[in-house]
């Protein structure tokens, strides 16, 4: 599950702009990693960490992904939020307000 740690920073307003418009303002930190094998295969994900010989993405899955460097053709990180910006369609106008004091609730104090 994502860390929602940095909710409780957030006032209501700014957690709102994130939900509707996820792409606003895309910390560097969930910037998805896009990875372009030798092979022509892509993976992509949340670069967690740099290792001597991989570095290591986690992906849509929540699963660790190593990829070695050695195998990398192209290696980019996209502006995109990896969090849907269709929140607007999926959750009702009128239970914004819930999703988030839930949201802020569940980050604790």
């Amino acid at each position: 599950a994502p860390q929602l740690e940095w909710v409780a920073q957030r006032g209501p307003a700014r957690l709102l702009e994130d939900i509707l418009d996820p792409n606003r303002n895309v910390d560097e930190a969930f910037r998805t990693t896009v990875v372009t094998l030798v092979d022509g295969r892509v993976v992509s994900g949340l670069r967690v960490r740099d290792e001597a010989a991989d570095i290591v993405l986690v992906d849509a899955g929540g699963r660790e992904v190593r990829v070695p460097r050695a195998s990398i053709e192209e290696l980019a990180v996209t502006p995109l939020s990896p969090m849907p910006g269709n929140m607007a369609d999926q959750v009702p106008e009128d239970a914004l307000p819930d999703l988030v004091a839930f949201l802020r609730a569940a980050a604790g104090p």
